[in-house]
């Protein structure tokens, strides 16, 4: 009688044991299926139609990219999108010379070029804009040298290279079509200084570049986000949305690269 009841409870154990490794099993496996879904699309297929980033790209250019033209100029920078223009400020900077005060500013620098694009290694839209350069971008002067030294004292810089803002963007549902939102602003191309003077260049090249930065950041950041320029943008989607057969947009999202639209 005792060796039947320990076969039992052997038999219960190996049963309990066998059961708790099947039901980790099925968890993990629900586990690994459900990352596999989200990676295809965010929701189902009936509710969520796939538009390529590069059809999207070519919208932007056509409502958005084409009107983009920023110019930096001290206390008179703007930027112009789609009929609407900004002005602010990129501050002077004033450091310490050899022998007296420099002051420096940016001068008479504007955009000739802007496109749109999709970067698929960081899953992002862009607007991209181009500045032109006449060699010496960030002005230096000696305010309190003689006249004739005044402008030659202290040495300006130049910004070498590409001379790009990249407006990085994110798609947002509006009034049941798609617009678009700036998320930040960074900047390509070096700044060089004409002159020996290099003790305090570190410095005052990431005050301009920050400021530069900060500024197109902001006013764009307004100029875009704006009711008026949503508005137009979401009826420059209005006609893929619809060529897809949605009724209404409630969420959108970047996936593997499409842009995905949801009911």
């Amino acid at each position: 009688m005792k060796t039947i009841q320990i076969t039992t409870l052997m038999v219960a154990t190996l049963l309990i044991a066998s059961i708790g490794h099947a039901q980790k099993s099925s968890i993990k496996s629900v586990k690994i299926n459900k990352t596999a879904v989200t990676k295809v699309a965010p929701k189902s297929e009936s509710t969520c139609k796939k538009i390529s980033a590069k059809v999207v790209s070519g919208i932007l250019r056509n409502t958005i990219s084409r009107t983009l033209k920023i110019t930096l100029d001290r206390d008179n920078s703007s930027i112009s999108l789609m009929g609407k223009t900004r002005t602010f400020k990129v501050p002077e900077k004033e450091v310490r010379g050899p022998a007296r005060k420099w002051k420096y500013f940016i001068k008479d620098v504007n955009s000739f070029k802007s496109w749109s694009t999709f970067e698929r290694t960081t899953n992002k839209f862009y607007l991209f804009v181009e500045f032109e350069g006449n060699g010496s971008e960030i002005k230096g002067t000696c305010p309190g040298c003689l006249k004739r030294f005044r402008d030659r004292r202290a040495p300006d810089f130049n910004w070498e290279g590409k001379r790009i803002a990249k407006i990085q963007l994110s798609p947002i549902a509006y009034e049941n079509s798609v617009a678009f939102e700036v998320d930040k602003v960074e900047l390509a191309g070096k700044f060089d200084l004409n002159g020996p003077a290099q003790y305090f260049l570190p410095s005052l090249v990431k005050f301009f570049e920050n400021k530069i930065k900060d500024g197109i950041e902001k006013q764009a950041r307004i100029i875009l986000n704006s009711s008026e320029n949503k508005k137009i943008m979401a009826e420059g989607m209005r006609g893929t949305v619809e060529l897809y057969g949605l009724r209404s947009v409630s969420t959108v999202e970047i996936t593997n690269n499409n842009l995905y639209i949801c009911q």
